[in-house]
């Protein structure tokens, strides 16, 4: 691949990016073929980042379904290229794949170590995204080990940080919705309560939009 894409060009990868991006919490098959279309069009274009970027999307997409190999295939090439090329936000979004495979098969410690750096990223480029996401996801791995207190500090710092409109509110949903189950096993069953309502009212405006 070779540098410097035409802008009309780039701009037609970035269609295809953001329509994988707003499938992501719904159609994960529709997303692979869409993120692998952007990816075979960047790379026709020598386009290294959103090359990578269109790697992320698949490698989240086969981590969701279970499908492990690829995922992590897909994963380290787009690192690969992060750290090559100098993308910190790609990075970023690709150690959290990497992150979310280890998790997903028990590899606790690994999986705790990468969320932590993705964290260190999303600080050091003051990304409130990136930052959310991490303290988000690092949140749910202490969850799962039962350590609530550790969970809950977390995801009400992840909660501050989430952009409001991000996935029509989505995402703030399902920070609510995981808040209300720390409250449930922590016996706050008020606070439990107020963030099941949270979650279920944004849950509620993202499908009506």
């Amino acid at each position: 691949m070779s540098a410097a894409p035409s802008s009309s060009a780039a701009a037609g990868v970035d269609r295809i990016l953001s329509e994988a991006e707003s499938l992501k919490f719904s159609d994960h098959q529709r997303m692979l073929v869409v993120a692998s279309e952007a990816a075979a069009q960047a790379q026709t274009l020598g386009d290294f980042y959103r090359y990578a970027v269109a790697l992320n999307h698949q490698a989240w997409a086969y981590a969701i379904l279970n499908r492990h190999e690829s995922s992590l295939t897909h994963a380290l090439e787009a690192l690969m290229l992060a750290r090559a090329y100098g993308y910190p936000d790609v990075e970023a979004r690709t150690v959290n794949v990497l992150a979310l495979n280890f998790a997903e098969c028990g590899i606790v410690q690994e999986a705790i170590r990468l969320y932590e750096h993705q964290l260190e990223i999303g600080r050091r480029l003051e990304d409130p995204e990136l930052t959310s996401m991490a303290l988000h996801d690092l949140a749910l791995v202490h969850l799962n080990e039962g350590e609530y207190e550790t969970a809950l500090a977390l995801l009400q710092e992840s909660i501050q940080l989430t952009p409001p409109t991000l996935h029509d509110g989505l995402d703030l949903s399902i920070t609510h919705g995981n808040l209300a189950l720390i409250f449930c096993r922590l016996d706050r069953l008020d606070d439990a309560l107020h963030h099941a309502q949270q979650a279920l009212a944004l849950a509620s405006a993202a499908e009506s939009q």
